[in-house]
Order: structure tokens, then C-alpha cells, then sequence
């Protein structure tokens, strides 16, 4: 009876053990204002909704990824025809000035197992920007996955320790591509790349990148009966008025 005991409390740990597993919160991810999580296989990415958007990188800081390390977001054009142009933070991006291949750029890196994984998208043209999150800019932390976008700005009040999230904000355009192209976003930190103690989930968690596609520009706005109502009783008035002028000039 006691080794049943025993054993139910330990499946039971174990159970409790993977729920925590499976609910734990990447230490590195990426969010788009405004976006949607595509849960599909082999995409599970953050989408954009407009041309417009702010990315958002988030770090829950530990010992393989402190507050003080360097990170990286690099974006690349997809397709791998895209030849198309976009801003970045205010800088304008093209084929003409980015690599081709596979993040990340570091020559240190000797092994190609220590590239970013190819999720349909590498080898592809790809800029990489560095960056580094401040401790003023801190949110409660969420799982980019299971919750739709948190604004920073207007969110929950920060809560101490383990709920910590930093985040860094970056504007992004894509209104210069042709329909269609797109741009793919991913974050790592190449000090936990090229350390001996090297883990892919903490590098570049493979689940939690972003991306956006250029879409139709907004047709013109159509005025409403009531405004053209209006506009077509001003133009007989201005009619009007010239035809007196004209009579009382003759």
C-alpha cells in the first residue's frame, strides 16, 4: 500500500513537473502591437495587421541572458526574390546592404548548428541590428503564444522577480514593398551563442519570432451622401453667383 502511495505521489510530481514545463515563459520573445499569434505548424509566428506596426522584444533576464548582454533582432526579406525595401527604426533596408544567408553574423561561430533555424524562411536576405533592454522599460511577463499583445505602456503594474519581463520597441514600415513580400523578424543573444553552454532555447527560442507582409494600400475614402450633398449645393451656389456677376457686369 505505501509503495502505491509512493508511486501516485511521484507520477503526480511528475505531472506537476511538465504543466510547469509546458507553461514556462521563453526568456527571449518577440510581440507586434496589434498582431495575432498563427499557431499552424511549422509557422507559429506573431503576425502583423497592417504595414505600420511596433515590434516589441521582450527578455526575461537570467544567468545565460542577463540585463547587461548584447541582443540581436535580425529581419529578413521573404520571399528570397523579395527585392523590395523597408524602414527599420527609421533606417531603410534592402538587398543592396544586407547578407545573404542565415543569421547570425559572428565570425566566432564555427559550427552552422549555431545558426538561427531555417523555419521556411533561411537562407533569405537578412540585416542584424544589436540592442540592449534598460532596467526602466519592465512589464509583468506574459507568454507571447497564449496572450494576445500587452502594451507596455498601459499594462498591469510591474510585479518583482520571477514575473519580470524587459522589452524594447522598434517601428517598423514595410509601405515601400510590392503586395505580397514580406519581412521576418527574430531575436537572440550571440554571448549565449558562442558560450560553451550553448542552449538553442535560450539563443533563439524557435516559437516566438514575428513577422509582416506588405498589404493593399486603404482605398480612398468615399464620402458619405450627406458631404456630397453638401458639396454639390456649394458648386450650384458658386454657379449662381457667377451667373448674377456675369448679368450685372453685361
Amino acid at each position: 500500500m505505501k509503495k502505491q502511495i509512493v508511486a501516485i505521489l511521484a507520477g503526480a510530481m511528475f505531472m506537476m513537473g511538465m504543466a510547469n514545463v509546458a507553461n514556462a515563459i521563453p526568456t527571449l520573445q518577440l510581440d507586434i502591437a496589434g498582431g495575432t499569434y498563427n499557431s499552424t505548424h511549422d509557422i507559429e509566428t506573431i503576425m502583423a495587421s497592417s504595414n505600420q506596426f511596433t515590434l516589441y522584444a521582450y527578455l526575461i533576464a537570467n544567468g545565460d541572458n542577463p540585463l547587461t548582454d548584447t541582443y540581436y533582432i535580425s529581419g529578413a526579406l521573404v520571399p528570397a526574390s523579395n527585392s523590395g525595401s523597408f524602414k527599420f527604426n527609421g533606417t531603410t533596408y534592402s538587398q543592396s546592404g544586407m547578407q545573404f544567408g542565415t543569421p547570425p553574423i559572428e565570425a566566432s561561430l564555427e559550427h552552422e548548428s549555431k545558426d538561427l533555424q531555417t523555419h521556411g524562411i533561411f537562407p533569405a536576405y537578412f540585416f542584424q541590428k544589436s540592442f540592449q533592454f534598460t532596467v526602466a522599460d519592465k512589464l509583468t511577463a506574459y507568454n507571447t503564444q497564449d496572450t494576445r499583445y500587452v502594451n507596455p505602456l498601459t499594462s498591469s503594474p510591474f510585479v518583482f522577480g520571477s514575473d519580470a519581463m524587459y522589452y524594447k520597441a522598434f517601428d517598423v514600415d514595410l509601405s515601400l514593398l510590392d503586395f505580397g513580400d514580406g519581412v521576418h523578424f527574430d531575436l537572440y543573444n550571440l554571448t549565449t551563442c558562442s558560450a560553451n553552454n550553448y542552449k538553442i532555447s535560450e539563443f533563439a527560442p524557435f516559437s516566438h519570432d514575428a513577422e509582416g507582409w506588405k498589404r493593399e494600400s486603404p482605398p480612398p475614402a468615399v464620402p458619405e451622401p450627406g458631404t456630397m450633398m453638401l458639396l454639390g449645393m456649394g458648386m450650384l451656389g458658386l454657379a449662381v453667383y457667377g451667373k448674377r456677376r456675369m448679368n450685372k457686369e453685361a
